[in-house]
C-alpha cells in the first residue's frame, strides 16, 4: 500500500508532476530574455519614428512662423505706416524683429479704413471658405485634438491670412492663439500626408502647436509645456511632452537662422535691488491687477453681448468692430497724444500693446509725471481693454495673450507710480 500514492504520483501528467528546480528558477529569465529583443527593437522604432517626425513637424512650422511673421510686419509697413501714416509704440524686441517706428503725417480716414477693410476680409475668409479661423484658435486646437478628426487641410493657410488681416491693419490682439492654430494645422497636415494613426496624429498636433509658440515667442520649454496642458484643466498630455519639446527647439532653432535675434522682448532696468521691506507691496498689487482682470472679463462679456443684440452677419462683424477700434483709436490720437509729443503716433491700443508695456516698464521721456503718470497708465489700461473686446467680439482673428501682459503691465506701472507718491 505504501508504493500505491508513489505510483499514481507516476501516473499523473507532466504538469502535475514535480518541477525541476533549476528550470522554475530560470524560466521567469528565460521568458524576459526572448521578449526583451522584439520588446526594445518595437519601442525604439516607435520612439525614434516619433521623434523623426517632431524634427519634421518643428522644422515645417518654424518655415511657417517665419512666413506669418514677414507677413505681418510687410502688411503693417503697407497699410499702417506706408497709407495711414501711423507708427505704433514698439517695445525693445519688436524693433529689433520688425524694424524701429518710421514717423509720418496720419490720414485719419484711412486709419479708419485700414482697420475696417483688415476686419472685412477676415470675416469674409472665415464665413465663405473655415468658420474656425475666426476668433483666438486655441479652442479650435484643443477641439480638434480631443474630437480627433483632426483639422481641415485649409485652416493652416486660412488662418494664417485670417491673422495677417487682423493684426496686420491693426488690430488689438496677440499672436499665441493664431500661432497654436497654425502650427496645430502643419502637425495635422504631416500626420495625413503620411497616413498616420489618429494617436501619432495627435501627437504630431501638439508638438506643432508647441513648435509655432516657441518660434514666435522665443520660448522653447514654455511652449512645449503650454502645447501639452493647456489641452486639460487639471492635467497634462504626457505621452506628447517629449515630441513637443523637441518640435519645439527645432522651430526655434530655424526661426532664429531666418531671423537672427538675441534680444528679449522687454527692456528693463540693469539691476533692481531687493528690500524685504516692500514685500507687502505686492499683496495689494495682486488685488489690483485682480480687479483690473475683472473688469477686462466684464467689458470682453458686454461687446459679446452687444454685438449678439445688434445680430450682425458673421462675415460683417469683424469689420465693424475694425470699425469701431479705428475710432476709439483716433480719439485718442488726436486729444491726448498731441499733450505727449507724439502727434501722428500710437500709444499701444492698437496691436498687441506690448509698446505700452514697455513704456510702463522704463518710462520714456514723453512720459508725464507724478498723478498724470498714474491716471496715463490706468487710463490707457481701460481702453485697450475696450480695443482688444472690440477686436475679440466681433470675430477677429487674434489672441487675448499679448493685450493680457499689456494691460497688466500698464496697471503694474500706475500702481507702482502711485506707491512711490505714497510710500517714498
Amino acid at each position: 500500500m505504501s508504493d500505491r500514492p508513489r505510483e499514481r504520483l507516476r501516473s499523473l501528467p507532466p504538469i502535475f508532476a514535480r518541477p525541476d528546480e533549476r528550470l522554475v528558477r530560470e524560466l521567469p529569465l528565460t521568458l524576459l530574455r526572448s521578449l526583451a529583443a522584439p520588446l526594445r527593437d518595437l519601442e525604439l522604432r516607435h520612439a525614434g519614428r516619433t521623434l523623426l517626425l517632431s524634427l519634421a513637424v518643428g522644422t515645417a512650422v518654424g518655415l511657417v512662423a517665419c512666413l506669418f511673421v514677414y507677413g505681418l510686419g510687410l502688411t503693417e509697413r503697407v497699410f499702417l505706416h506706408g497709407l495711414a501714416g501711423y507708427a505704433p509704440l514698439q517695445a525693445r524686441g519688436e524693433r529689433a524683429l520688425f524694424g524701429a517706428e518710421s514717423s509720418g503725417t496720419l490720414v485719419p480716414w484711412i486709419l479708419v479704413a485700414v482697420l475696417a477693410g483688415g476686419g472685412l476680409l477676415t470675416g469674409l475668409l472665415g464665413h465663405l471658405f473655415a468658420p474656425e479661423v475666426l476668433g483666438g484658435g486655441g479652442n479650435a486646437y484643443v477641439e480638434a485634438f480631443h474630437r480627433g478628426g483632426g483639422l481641415r487641410r485649409r485652416v493652416m493657410a486660412l488662418k494664417l491670412a485670417a491673422t495677417v488681416s487682423t493684426l496686420g491693419t491693426g488690430g488689438s490682439g496677440g499672436r499665441e492663439g493664431p500661432t497654436m492654430l497654425i502650427g496645430a494645422s502643419v502637425g495635422d497636415l504631416v500626420g495625413r500626408a503620411l497616413r498616420l494613426s489618429d494617436r501619432d496624429r495627435r501627437l504630431l498636433l501638439v508638438a506643432g502647436t508647441a513648435g509655432g509658440l516657441s518660434a514666435v515667442f522665443g520660448t522653447p520649454l514654455g511652449a512645449g509645456l503650454l502645447a501639452t496642458e493647456v489641452l486639460y484643466r487639471d492635467d497634462f498630455e504626457s505621452d506628447a511632452l517629449v515630441p513637443a519639446i523637441l518640435s519645439s527647439v527645432t522651430a526655434f532653432s530655424v526661426f532664429r537662422l531666418v531671423f537672427p535675434s538675441d534680444v528679449p522682448v522687454f527692456e528693463v532696468a540693469g539691476a533692481y535691488p531687493f528690500d524685504p521691506r516692500r514685500l507687502w507691496l505686492f499683496v495689494p498689487l495682486a488685488l489690483f491687477i485682480s480687479l483690473g482682470g475683472y473688469l477686462f472679463h466684464a467689458q470682453l462679456r458686454v461687446v459679446r453681448g452687444l454685438f449678439r443684440w445688434f445680430r450682425l452677419p458673421r462675415w460683417l462683424a469683424p469689420a465693424v468692430g475694425g470699425l469701431a477700434l479705428g475710432l476709439v483709436a483716433l480719439v485718442w490720437i488726436t486729444t491726448v497724444n498731441p499733450g505727449l509729443g507724439r502727434v501722428h503716433q500710437g500709444i499701444g491700443i492698437l496691436g498687441s500693446g506690448y509698446g505700452a508695456a514697455q513704456a510702463a516698464i522704463l518710462r520714456p521721456a514723453w512720459m508725464p509725471c507724478g498723478w498724470n503718470a498714474v491716471l496715463l497708465l490706468g487710463a490707457l489700461a481701460v481702453v485697450k481693454m475696450l480695443a482688444t473686446a472690440l477686436t475679440l467680439e466681433s470675430g477677429g482673428s487674434a489672441g487675448d495673450f499679448g493685450p493680457s501682459i499689456a494691460i497688466g503691465g500698464l496697471l503694474g506701472g500706475a500702481f507702482g507710480h502711485a506707491v512711490t507718491l505714497v510710500v517714498p
